[in-house]
């Protein structure tokens, strides 16, 4: 690794800010051996991401980074990049903690549902064979009425999930996922009703 003076780091930072694409890149080649220092550190389990995706990450930290770096009376650039280097992969690990967490609750609640199949199983029931196509026909209307996020939420809510966790998984806001499924309920009552009236 060539060794830059603080005034010539300084000169390719001023540049990389002002849109200069081959400064940026030297920048982010001088701190690819950090970059790669700290994807080996965080150790991503199951492979949250490939080494490519994370240097695309910290790529979009380097751009974060120069957007709000203030020069050296605040602070070492070197200093400023790592910090936000480590952040962001603390919390790309904290998300892939949260869905493995997700993923075995959803499991847990698919495994007490088909212990207690009499909840969902339609045979349960015993309907006629008439009531239970139309019945099968509402659902699939029902289900051509949601957007793709909206049939995603109803996924969620169907298998035991709360709100939090759906917002969790889709990596969406809590109020995103509560519209949604507001939305749903709406749209699912309509359609029952209808079919109740027929």
């Amino acid at each position: 690794m060539n060794y830059w003076s603080r005034e010539e780091e300084d000169v390719v930072i001023t540049a990389a800010i002002a849109g200069d694409e081959l400064a940026f890149d030297s920048l982010f080649q001088r701190y690819l051996p950090l970059v790669n220092k700290w994807f080996r550190e965080l150790n991503f389990k199951g492979r949250l991401l490939e080494r490519d995706d994370w240097h695309q990450e910290c790529r979009m930290v380097l751009m974060t980074t120069l957007e709000r770096y203030r020069g050296r009376t605040v602070g070492e650039f070197a200093t400023y990049y790592r910090l936000n280097v480590r952040n962001r992969g603390f919390d790309l690990r904290r998300r892939q903690q949260a869905q493995k967490r997700l993923h075995e609750e959803a499991s847990e609640s698919i495994e007490v549902q088909s212990a207690d199949s009499h909840v969902c199983n339609l045979s349960s029931i015993e309907p006629d064979g008439l009531t239970r196509l139309e019945l099968q026909d509402r659902l699939v209307y029902l289900c051509d009425q949601f957007s793709e996020f909206e049939q995603q939420v109803w996924w969620g809510l169907s298998i035991g999930l709360t709100i939090e966790h759906i917002a969790v998984h889709f990596q969406c806001s809590y109020t995103k996922v509560r519209n949604a499924a507001n939305r749903c309920h709406g749209k699912a009552v309509t359609v029952l009703l209808a079919s109740s009236g027929n």
